[in-house]
């Protein structure tokens, strides 16, 4: 079952905020920025807002489709 827009958006803020601590940590630690990638639980967060990232763009091609099913209800059908 799909989740909501609002709970995707939460999801997706809370992932960010994890990655961003995680960068945080790596800054520390004098990591570079190019060497990130490497880094498995950096890698693990920046796929979580990935994948949070698409399923939005999903939920909003979802939600055009139906606005657009519903304006053409309300139209006539010309033949």
């Amino acid at each position: 079952m799909p989740l909501s827009r609002e709970s995707l958006e939460r999801q997706l803020s809370r992932a960010e905020a994890d990655r961003a601590q995680r960068i945080a940590q790596l800054d520390e630690q004098g990591v570079p920025e190019a060497s990130r990638r490497r880094d498995p639980l950096w890698r693990r967060c920046n796929a979580a807002c990935r994948k949070l990232r698409t399923r939005l763009t999903a939920v909003t091609a979802k939600e055009e489709l139906a606005s657009g099913k519903t304006e053409e209800a309300g139209e006539p059908v010309e033949a």
